[in-house]
C-alpha cells in the first residue's frame, strides 16, 4: 500500500481550479508566464495509465483518504511551480497566483461534488449556504489583502494569493469535516 502512496504522489496527479479567480485573473502575455509553464508543470505530474485504475479503486472505497492525499499532492506539486516563478517578474507571480488558484477550486469543486453524492438533502442545504457565505468572505478578505497594495504592482498577486490561501485551507476542511470513508 505505501509503494502505491509513494507511486501516486510521485506522479502528482494534480486538480486545479475551475472558476473563483476567473473574475480575479487577467490573461498574462506568454513571455511573461513563468519559466515552468502552468500546462508543463500539470503535464508533468499526470500519472501513467496503468495507476489510474488503482487511483481509481482507492477513491471508490476510501473518498476521505483519496481526497486528503489527493489535496497533498496538489499542494507539492504547486510547491515546486511556486519555486519556479518566486524569483520572477510581477506577472509571473500573478500567473503562478492565478493558477495555482486555478487548481484549488477546481478540487474544492470536486469536493463538494462527491459531497452532493454522500450528504443528505437537508445536509447538503446546509453545506451549500455555508459554502455562499465562505465564497463571500474568501472574496472580502482577498480584497482586504489587495487593498494592502492597492496601485501597486502587487495589488493583484495579493489579491490572488489571499483567495489561493483559503480555497486550499476550505478544501482541506471540507475533506476533514464532511467527506466520509466510505463511498456515497
Amino acid at each position: 500500500m505505501k509503494k502505491i502512496i509513494y507511486l501516486l504522489i510521485a506522479a502528482g496527479l494534480l486538480n486545479g481550479c475551475s472558476n473563483a479567480g476567473k473574475d480575479l485573473a487577467e490573461p498574462v502575455p506568454a513571455e511573461e508566464t513563468p519559466a515552468e509553464t502552468a500546462e508543463s508543470a500539470e503535464d508533468a505530474a499526470l500519472p501513467l495509465a496503468e495507476n489510474q485504475s488503482t487511483k481509481r479503486a482507492t477513491m471508490d472505497e476510501n473518498p476521505k483518504a483519496y481526497y486528503l492525499l489527493e489535496l497533498e499532492r496538489i499542494d507539492l506539486a504547486l510547491t515546486k511551480l511556486e519555486n519556479s516563478y518566486n524569483n520572477g517578474s510581477t506577472a509571473a507571480l500573478k500567473a503562478g497566483e492565478a493558477e495555482s488558484l486555478r487548481r484549488w477550486d477546481k478540487a474544492l469543486n470536486e469536493i463538494y461534488g462527491v459531497l452532493k453524492t454522500q450528504l443528505t438533502p437537508e445536509e447538503m442545504e446546509d453545506l451549500r449556504l455555508k459554502q455562499l457565505d465562505w465564497i463571500a468572505l474568501r472574496d472580502q478578505r482577498a480584497a482586504e489583502a489587495a487593498a494592502e497594495f492597492a496601485d501597486g504592482t502587487l495589488e493583484s498577486v495579493a489579491q490572488l494569493s489571499k483567495a489561493r490561501e483559503l480555497t486550499k485551507e476550505r478544501c482541506f476542511f471540507l475533506a476533514n469535516t464532511y467527506l466520509k470513508e466510505e463511498a456515497g
